[in-house]
C-alpha cells in the first residue's frame, strides 16, 4: 500500500481594509499654514456649490485675502480634538503623490508613510505640512531650474549666485516656495480603481 501524506500549510493572507475614493475633502486649509489652522466645512454637501463660490471669492482683486477669510469663517469651523485624532485611513501604509510646482510641469513626488494603527486626520495633515516645509532635494532643484515660472527664475538666480560665491554650494529652497499661490487644500484622491489601494494624489489649487 502506498500512503500519501498531504501536508496542509496555513497561509496568512493579509486583509487590506477598503479605502475611500477621497479623503479629507471637507477640510479647509492652506498647506503653508500650521495644521492647527485647519478647519472643517460645516456642511460637506456644500462642496459642489462651493467650487464656483471659491473661484470668485478666493481670487480677490485687492490681494488682501479678506474675502477668502470671511468666506472660510462663514462656512467652516475649527476641528474638534476628536476629529483631529480620528483614524481616517486604516491601512498601515499610506502613499501620497505631492505636486511640486504651480503648473504641474515637474509631476508629483511620491512618499510612503507607515503607521501600525492607521492614520489620523491630524497625522495626514502633518505629513503634508512637513513635506512642503522641507527643502527641495538636489534632484528636484536640478529639474526645477528648467521649468517656466517666476519661481524658477528666482531659483535660477539663487543657484547662479551661490555657484559664483562657492563651488558646490547647496541651495536651500523650500518646496512650499516653489508652489507659488497653489496652496489651498482640496482633498486626497485615490489613484487606483481598486478599493483597497493606498496611493493617493494630493489635490491643491491656487
Amino acid at each position: 500500500n502506498v500512503y500519501i501524506m498531504v501536508l496542509s500549510q496555513s497561509c496568512e493572507v493579509p486583509i487590506h481594509p477598503l479605502t475611500p475614493v477621497t479623503l479629507l475633502d471637507s477640510i479647509c486649509w492652506t498647506i503653508s499654514e500650521p495644521v492647527s489652522s485647519a478647519s472643517i466645512y460645516m456642511d460637506s454637501s456644500w462642496s459642489e456649490d462651493a467650487d464656483e463660490q471659491q473661484s470668485t471669492t478666493y481670487f480677490d482683486a485687492d490681494g488682501d485675502g479678506k474675502d477668502r477669510d470671511q468666506s472660510a469663517d462663514n462656512l467652516s469651523r475649527p476641528l474638534r480634538e476628536s476629529e483631529r485624532s480620528e483614524v481616517i485611513f486604516k491601512n498601515h501604509f499610506f502613499t501620497i503623490l505631492f505636486p511640486l510646482d504651480r503648473f504641474g510641469e515637474l509631476g508629483p513626488s511620491s512618499r510612503t508613510f507607515f503607521s501600525n494603527g492607521g492614520f489620523t486626520r491630524e497625522q495626514v495633515l502633518d505629513h503634508i505640512y512637513n513635506f512642503y516645509q522641507e527643502n527641495m532635494s538636489t534632484d528636484e532643484i536640478n529639474v526645477a531650474l528648467h521649468t517656466d515660472s517666476r519661481h524658477a527664475d528666482r531659483l535660477r538666480s539663487l543657484y547662479a549666485s551661490a555657484e559664483c560665491a562657492e563651488r558646490g554650494f547647496v541651495v536651500a529652497f523650500k518646496r512650499i516656495d516653489f508652489l507659488g499661490s497653489r496652496r489651498s487644500f482640496e482633498a486626497l484622491k485615490r489613484l487606483s480603481r481598486e478599493n483597497n489601494s493606498n496611493v493617493y494624489e494630493l489635490v491643491i489649487r491656487a
